[in-house]
């Protein structure tokens, strides 16, 4: 008996270490539980993955990993130094100027005495392009101690304001913008004024350099908020391009960067004929707007021309244009944010949103928000910004317009420049942004199948080809989202590029079908090598190889030299012989000299001719690229 118990204990304990080895050494990911509450609804059907289908297994990370954890600091004081002496608002259908200071503030932040002491001005401000402005005239007025409030004319939208004291001490100067009230545009009718009873209107609230890890990481308190809203989490959400450009215009046209520019770039530099998704939804009804709070690094005018005429009903860029040329300067602290008067940029986007609710509570609307300040460079920065989501949501939601209203919260791609950019976690989120889908509880009800749709493909690739095919379903929702429809449409359904969340994105799509570069692709299994074989080196060298090419055009720029290799990992599909790399794609990680540049590129093991992507940079070039404007390129260049 006792021996039999032996022979038993032994053959069980063999049994279970052969299946500790079959765990460890089959294609899985590594991953842990998140701790507490906030934990990623992930674990239903994906398991240890993120998208688990027949073509693609894209590994769930931890987002308080140590690696991570390592990253996060204490946010040290910091502000905008000015004050905001003086802010728009439009009050029943009036424009007026509102004093925010009394006496005894201007006294301590100013060493101003008396208001009377205080002079003023305006200019009027008119849009001419992206890049200039027209003044229309200019008004002296003075402080008044017995009121709060002065009025200016009512069809004035952009005013820059300053104030001084003491012969010409400047103590407040700023750009303000009005926004007329909803009356007074007569844009588009106002709800049920002949317009469709389902209506469906869009706000995209787009979040710079937010992976959605860094998200649960950072956003505690939106992801508190929004779990008790209808969403949709897109875990598979991988980016489509390098930086913002390549990834934001298959949003909001359905095509690449290259077949835009070939539509309608050729004969005109300036955007003004190309069609954006905004024409399309003012074509059908909407009203329209569109808000960055950059303008140096704006979407359509980094290093481009940007529009000749406003593009949207409602348009920011030119009063960050005249801040930037005119009231800009740097808040102290941490973190290298530009502030205007007492305002940081991010503050004037928020509020510009603000201004549009009364327009959002009574029409169909289509609005563009991006915000890069902060987010785009400072992994700690979005912790800042949870604030300014919170209180943003909660007033959308108190102000009823989350009742018709699907908001995307979204991003382009993680962080690219921070160092945390160079470890393999954040190498891999870089291709991960953010992105979650918020909707009213009626469109559940309207339309079960597509919304069944939308809900399983949390779990399946997406890109931002497929966002758009969705956000052109939503101009005609009783067309295309009716049961009937989704199911003839789905049956046609092949597996092309751009999909409609509303329809089953196909399950034996990959990166190839959905045309995302290998490069940027979370489908692969990553495995470190060594980086002294021949194949990784011969990459190395034609990387360095590339960029010296690509630079040639530019003499201005030093030709670079392989300073080292830094890391190198196989990329392979599962299903794949283990061992076999002869198919498979290897990414190498290079320092380059001068400048110490730290890139990364793909290409095939058994044919180092070709990268498969762009060459994409983890560290801040900054002020290494000033001798060139050609925004595809500058990232390569060291001028010397």
């Amino acid at each position: 008996m006792d021996l039999c118990r032996y022979f038993h204990t032994k053959w069980s304990t063999i049994l279970l270490l052969l299946l500790i080895l079959y765990l460890y050494n089959r294609d899985t990911c590594t991953w842990r539980e998140f701790p507490g509450p906030e934990a990623p609804d992930i674990a239903s059907e994906a398991g240890v993955y993120f998208v688990n289908t027949s073509r693609c297994r894209m590994c769930a990370m931890d987002a308080v990993s140590p690696k991570a954890l390592s990253f996060v600091q204490r946010l040290g004081p910091f502000k905008c130094s000015k004050v905001q002496l003086l802010r728009a608002a439009t009050i029943k259908g009036h424009n007026y100027l509102i004093r925010d200071l009394v006496e005894l503030d201007l006294w301590r932040c100013c060493a101003v005495r008396r208001l009377r002491d205080v002079f003023c001005a305006y200019q009027q401000l008119q849009y001419c392009t992206d890049f200039r402005t027209h003044v229309l005239g200019i008004q002296s007025f003075a402080l008044d101690p017995r009121s709060e409030y002065m009025r200016v004319p009512d069809g004035l939208q952009m005013l820059r304001v300053y104030c001084w004291v003491d012969f010409g001490r400047v103590i407040f100067h700023d750009v303000l913008l009005f926004v007329p009230p909803p009356h007074a545009t007569h844009l588009v009718p106002e709800r049920g004024e002949g317009v469709p009873s389902v209506r469906l209107s869009v706000l995209v609230l787009g979040i710079d350099s937010l992976s959605h890890l860094h998200y649960r990481r950072s956003f505690p308190h939106v992801a508190a908020y929004i779990r008790h809203l209808p969403h949709t989490e897109l875990w598979g959400y991988n980016r489509v391009g390098d930086n913002s450009y390549p990834n934001i215009v298959p949003l909001l046209t359905g095509l690449t960067a290259q077949e835009l520019e070939r539509r309608c770039l050729r004969r005109r530099r300036s955007y003004d004929e190309c069609r954006f998704l905004w024409n399309e939804f003012h074509d059908a009804g909407y009203m329209t707007a569109f808000g960055e709070d950059t303008a140096k690094g704006g979407t359509f005018t980094y290093r481009k021309r940007g529009f000749e005429h406003q593009p949207t009903d409602f348009y920011l860029r030119p009063v960050l244009q005249e801040m930037r040329l005119h009231t800009t300067y740097e808040a102290r602290g941490d973190f290298d944010v530009k502030c205007t008067a007492g305002r940081r940029y991010e503050e004037v986007l928020f509020d510009f949103v603000q201004r549009l609710m009364p327009h959002m509570q009574q029409r169909d609307f289509f609005a563009f928000m991006w915000q890069t300040q902060g987010v785009h460079d400072y992994f700690n920065y979005a912790r800042i910004a949870d604030q300014d989501y919170l209180q943003l949501l909660q007033q959308l939601h108190q102000s009823r317009i989350l009742d018709n209203t699907l908001v995307l919260l979204l991003s382009d791609h993680g962080l690219r420049f921070d160092p945390f950019a160079k470890t393999f976690q954040g190498m891999q989120e870089a291709s991960q942004p953010l992105g979650i889908a918020l909707y009213p509880p009626w469109l559940q009800r309207h339309f079960p199948f597509a919304m069944r749709n939308l809900h399983r493909n949390a779990h399946r690739l997406v890109t931002t080809f497929d966002l758009h095919e969705t956000l052109k379903d939503v101009m005609d929702l009783k067309g295309r989202l009716r049961d009937a429809s989704i199911r003839n449409r789905s049956h046609r359904l092949g597996n092309p590029r751009g999909v409609s969340l509303f329809l089953p994105i196909p399950e034996q799509r990959d990166c190839r079908s959905a045309h995302i570069p290998d490069h940027y692709c979370l489908c692969h299994t990553l495995k470190q090598i060594p980086k002294d074989t021949p194949t990784v080196q011969r990459i190395a060298g034609f990387i360095v190889s590339h960029i010296n090419h690509l630079l040639r055009p530019y003499p201005q720029c030093r030709q670079l030299s392989l300073e080292e290799i830094d890391r190198a990992y196989v990329r392979r599909d599962h299903g794949a012989a283990v061992g076999s790399t002869d198919q498979s794609t290897i990414t190498v990680l290079v320092v380059t000299e001068p400048g110490n540049g730290h890139f990364a590129g793909t290409a095939l093991a058994s044919n180092v001719t070709a990268l498969h992507g762009r060459i994409t940079r983890s560290d801040a070039y900054g002020a290494q690229a000033y001798c060139i404007r050609d925004f595809r390129f500058e990232m390569y260049c060291y001028c010397g």
